[in-house]
């Protein structure tokens, strides 16, 4: 080393002296930059003006995998992490690309979609073609999911449906959904129309219609028609079939040949002919009278006179049985009330039918008989029950004291004309009580009319 540094201050001896300060320098001799070799003088060396050889002007560079750096391929796409700890460019084409409120126009450029009224929606043009803002779009389906709304404020709002399958069942509109609840109670469809203002008089919550001509149609006031009808009631049906409201407590049914059936609360149930002759032609009272308009009978006219009724059809049949158990008691005699007439109840008829004898239990004989109190005679006479079946009221015989012939009073008995009348049948035994029967059963009728 000693021998090397002498050698270098001979030779800077030799050196002409205008140049000798410089290259005297040691450091410019250890230090001096040589072509192509690193920097040394500083681990953090700055630069103005740099120029590097062998890099593509007016492109972006990076440090390759080999560490060098480099320039990006020139064209469009983008830098990003190869996930190798280093970065990779990849090659894009913009056309068919859209992003935000943008659309490719080319294969490296983007334009931006004008601006339109609000409550339009973007729409495919197309294969090649750029998309396009819409207020009508047509779609092939619509998916709808979670438990949004799909609004409209605008009115007449229409979907427009084709069926044109040449063969096949179609449909042009389903709304179908699926229930799997476990508690609570579900509406399939509903209807709802809030009514601000509806000043109308034939408002329809629906129409169903073919060819423009209503099939199926209901009113916001509840009315409903069913075939060409037009709801003017609560129901107009086909064959001229209506339901009519007769008042807040009422209805009325109407047929255009047949009239009308009339109902109010409180009043007469009323059946109203249509033709030949309108009218009223029977009634059912709320006393349970059923009239008839009087037939050959012209009613009366004039200051004081009220025509109550113009023909009641008032006489009735009452049916009912009683088995040897409803005659069951720990005595030799044994009473059933059968029925209690109403005031102004006269009996024009009355049949006891034994169906099956009584006996059983060691009885050795049974009689019946029928009258207005337990023990009385007024309508049936005593007879034998026991010996084998059999029916009274088929001779004036087997009648009561007030159903004979001779006690009749206009064909029948008035049992009373202010007051309710009790009918009672006693079953009379010999030898053993009626609790002691095991068979037995008569059925009466009790033929009436009413005031």
């Amino acid at each position: 080393m000693k021998k090397l540094l002498i050698g270098l201050l001979l030779l800077a001896a030799m050196l002409p002296a205008a140049t000798r300060t410089d290259q005297f320098n040691l450091s410019y001799w250890l230090y001096k930059p040589v072509s192509n070799q690193a920097i040394l003088t500083t681990s953090s060396p700055t630069f103005a003006g740099l120029t590097l050889s062998g890099l593509t002007a007016s492109t972006v560079v990076y440090s390759n995998a080999s560490k060098a750096i480099t320039s990006l391929a020139n064209g469009a796409g983008y830098l990003y992490n190869n996930g190798s700890g280093g970065l990779s460019w990849a090659a894009v084409s913009l056309s068919g690309y859209l992003k935000a409120d943008g659309t490719a126009s080319g294969a490296t450029a983007l334009s931006k979609l004008a601006d339109v009224a609000t409550g339009q929606v973007l729409v495919s043009g197309g294969v090649g073609v750029a998309p396009a803002w819409s207020a009508s779009p047509t779609i092939t389906t619509l998916n709808l999911t979670g438990t949004g709304a799909l609004t409209s404020t605008l009115g007449n709002a229409t979907f427009t449906t084709s069926l044109t399958a040449a063969s096949g069942d179609e449909v042009g509109l389903l709304l179908q959904t699926t229930v799997n609840k476990v508690g609570g109670n579900y509406t399939a469809f509903k209807i709802n129309a809030t009514e601000t203002a509806a000043p109308g008089t034939s408002d329809y919550l629906l129409d169903a219609q073919v060819a423009t001509v209503s099939k199926f149609s209901v009113l916001n006031t509840g009315s409903f028609g069913v075939g060409t009808n037009s709801p003017a009631s609560y129901l107009d049906g086909v064959y001229g079939f209506s339901v009519y409201d007769a008042s807040t407590a009422g209805f009325a049914l109407r047929t255009t040949e047949c009239g009308w059936l009339v109902y109010h609360a409180g009043a007469d149930f009323l059946w109203y002919n249509q033709t030949p002759s309108p009218g009223a032609k029977m009634s059912l009272s709320t006393d349970g009278l059923l009239k008839l308009p009087a037939m050959n009978i012209t009613a009366g006219t004039g200051t004081g006179l009220t025509v109550n009724s113009s023909g009641n059809l008032n006489r009735q049949v009452y049916k009912v049985t009683v088995t040897y158990a409803g005659f069951a008691a720990a005595a030799l005699t044994g009473d059933k009330t059968i029925a209690t007439l109403p005031a102004k109840t006269k009996i024009v008829g009355f049949y006891a039918d034994t169906t099956v004898a009584f006996t059983g239990g060691g009885v050795t004989a049974a009689s019946l008989t029928v009258g207005k109190s337990a023990g009385g005679v007024e309508y049936i006479a005593t007879h034998d029950v026991l010996s084998a079946a059999i029916v009274r009221g088929l001779a004036d015989a087997d009648m009561g004291t007030e159903l004979v012939r001779a006690a009749c009073i206009q064909g029948g008995a008035v049992v009373n004309w202010t007051a309710t009348t009790t009918v009672v049948a006693r079953l009379t035994t010999v030898t053993a009580n009626t609790s002691a029967l095991n068979a037995g059963s008569t059925t009466f009728y009790i033929v009436t009319e009413r005031y």
